[in-house]
């Protein structure tokens, strides 16, 4: 993956991305972004969530709304990010 690979949601917003890749994707940048993390065991969130030594959240669930595997990035002191995962980004 490239940066020409990530592109603004459809909505446009600063703080959600598109990657390609599916859930097989979401996954590999999960397991890049949460290693050293410890789970939060976290009842209302939706999958595995982990915090990082720099208090960072990093989660992996599937959107509630349409399904897209989505990467949440809880960063302290700054807004929250969203990596998505959409069908048939290309």
């Amino acid at each position: 993956m490239n940066e020409s690979d990530v592109v603004l949601a459809k909505d446009r917003r600063p703080n959600r991305l598109e990657f390609p890749g599916e859930q097989e994707g979401a996954d590999e940048v999960f397991d890049g972004l949460s290693k050293g993390g410890k789970p939060t065991n976290n009842p209302r969130y939706l999958g595995p969530q982990v915090r990082m030594p720099d208090g960072t959240v990093v989660g992996k669930r599937v959107s509630e709304n349409d399904g897209t595997p989505t990467i949440d990035l809880n960063i302290p002191g700054q807004p929250n990010i969203k990596l998505k995962f959409p069908p048939g980004h290309k």
